[in-house]
């Protein structure tokens, strides 16, 4: 029997589509936006790398058993997360975040999780 996960505004902080624990994350819940939610462990994280394009950046994240996409805009915070441990979950924006003038919290617009020798599933726009 799962525990539902419950959101503790005192320790977490990040913003609508990223949420990040003070403490360190054991594992990074990836809400993909298709139905589908992966929990990843970090003990198992290889790397990450920025792709930084002129209208939107991309930000993998490598497991030794899958690879984690993210694409949007304004995604250093979430890099910065990933590199001192402390990113505890990532999903896609809200569809209204995507209509409304930009701020300076990043916007998720895809998520996509691959997984060696299974057929890729589909993302979310």
């Amino acid at each position: 029997m799962s525990t539902p996960h419950t959101f503790n505004p005192i320790s977490h902080i990040g913003s609508d589509c990223h949420r990040v624990l003070h403490h360190g994350a054991k594992s990074l819940e990836v809400h993909a936006g298709t139905g589908t939610i992966s929990v990843l462990p970090w003990a198992h994280f290889i790397a990450a790398e920025h792709y930084e394009e002129p209208a939107s950046e991309t930000l993998q994240i490598t497991f030794s058993n899958a690879e984690v996409v993210i694409q949007g805009t304004r995604l250093m915070p979430i890099l910065s997360a990933v590199a001192d441990g402390s990113l505890v979950s990532v999903n896609v924006s809200p569809p209204d975040r995507h209509t409304r003038p930009p701020n300076l919290r990043p916007l998720v617009k895809r998520i996509a999780v691959r997984v060696p020798n299974t057929p890729p599933q589909q993302e979310h726009y």
